[in-house]
């Protein structure tokens, strides 16, 4: 199991816009590019991989996502990799991804590892790139703790996860800043009334 996809960077925006419909959100491109990316990187077996998505099954495009990927897969000549939607409620059912009760709780158990750990590394990256005082320091190091988590989240192991996001704590606060108390922040015009700090 790999839950970490590759970053993402113009592959991704430019395999989304060949292999799905154009007028799509601009995440969905990116998403359907960065699954077909992956596969075309030679990292992943179609015959031994499947692509899991969380969907709403709601009325949000988001729940469109399954059938997009789907679309972007076969158009890319992939259309035998099975696409599984996780849901709180019953979606299309996949009869290729039989899994029994224990299987799915060990599934749960890993994609909230991974949501609970990459959450915190983002938010390090995040807090840091704007200041860094050498370009793209903060990017290697998010990538280099992102593929040291791999192992952790296959594994489901509390502990390893929690030692590698420390070490990312040390590793983020090292990295050298440009003093600059004030970084200008994009807001949507939503929030614009609210005193958000």
């Amino acid at each position: 199991m790999r839950p970490v996809r590759p970053p993402q960077d113009r592959d991704s925006i430019e395999f989304g816009l060949k292999h799905v419909n154009i007028d799509i959100c601009y995440p969905a491109v990116l998403i359907a590019g960065d699954i077909v990316k992956a596969f075309e990187s030679g990292r992943y077996d179609p015959a031994n991989t499947s692509v899991i998505m969380t969907q709403t099954g709601g009325q949000c495009r988001a729940s469109n996502y399954v059938p997009l990927i789907e679309k972007a897969l076969a158009s890319a000549g992939l259309e035998n990799v099975p696409v599984v939607a996780i849901s709180t409620g019953p979606l299309r059912p996949r009869p290729e991804f039989a899994i029994d009760k224990k299987g799915k709780k060990e599934l749960v158990k890993r994609l909230a590892l991974g949501v609970m750990f990459t959450d915190p590394l983002a938010r390090m990256y995040l807090a840091t790139v704007a200041r860094e005082r050498v370009a793209g320091a903060s990017k290697t190091l998010h990538a280099r703790y992102l593929s040291k988590m791999e192992q952790c989240v296959e594994k489901a192991d509390y502990k390893c996860l929690l030692h590698i996001l420390r070490e990312a704590v040390k590793d983020f606060n090292a990295i050298a800043a440009v003093d600059r108390p004030v970084v200008p922040r994009i807001w949507p015009k939503y929030l614009a009334d609210f005193d958000i700090q």
